[in-house]
């Protein structure tokens, strides 16, 4: 199945983060069963960095993940799987590029994707160095370890939704004040 892409003009200038957990839903997020924490390297560097994370709720199986390729830059993929629903594959887009147009256009696209999942791995609390620590462990070590990452990062995915769901909501109560001051102006002329 293709994935839609959605562009920033779309999802009213956000990140492209914001749009997707906005999708999942704040009750799903907070209330899932966390079943994976998604790592990645650049180049040949594996498991360096969280890069996402996927749950189950209810009958609702999710994946976020940040990701970059030079055709759509960096990017959000998001991954919905509901029972006997099928599977819904999107991608947030920071920008619209047109067809022809390569990220490496922009030296600096790859530098803020490598900044976007430094930070993510930091909020997840990941060390590539402390997962290679448990091998010849058990595998169960290193998925309860990998597991209390994502625990880590979903915290701080609620956090974000929250706050932009309250800077959503400012804006929206300032527009209003806007119509009504607008409006009271407007009679006593």
């Amino acid at each position: 199945m293709p994935e839609k892409l959605i562009y920033s003009d779309e999802h009213k200038g956000t990140t492209p983060l914001g749009p997707a957990l906005r999708l999942v839903g704040l009750e799903t997020l907070q209330n899932s069963t966390i079943q994976h924490l998604y790592t990645s390297g650049l180049g040949n560097l594996h498991d360096r960095y969280a890069t996402g994370i996927g749950g189950k709720h209810k009958n609702l199986t999710w994946l976020i993940r940040w990701d970059w390729d030079e055709t759509k830059g960096e990017h959000v993929n998001v991954v919905l799987t509901r029972d006997k629903q099928g599977t819904q594959k999107l991608a947030y887009l920071s920008q619209r590029r047109s067809s022809t147009s390569r990220s490496r256009t922009n030296p600096r696209a790859e530098t803020v994707y490598l900044l976007t999942i430094q930070g993510f791995t930091k909020d997840c609390q990941f060390s590539a160095d402390r997962l290679k620590a448990f091998a010849g462990h058990q595998a169960s070590e290193s998925d309860r370890y990998k597991r209390q990452c994502a625990e880590n990062g979903r915290e701080r995915w609620c956090y974000v939704l929250m706050a932009e769901m309250e800077a959503e909501k400012e804006r929206a109560e300032e527009v209003e004040r806007q119509r009504r001051e607008k409006s009271t102006k407007k009679r006593a002329q």
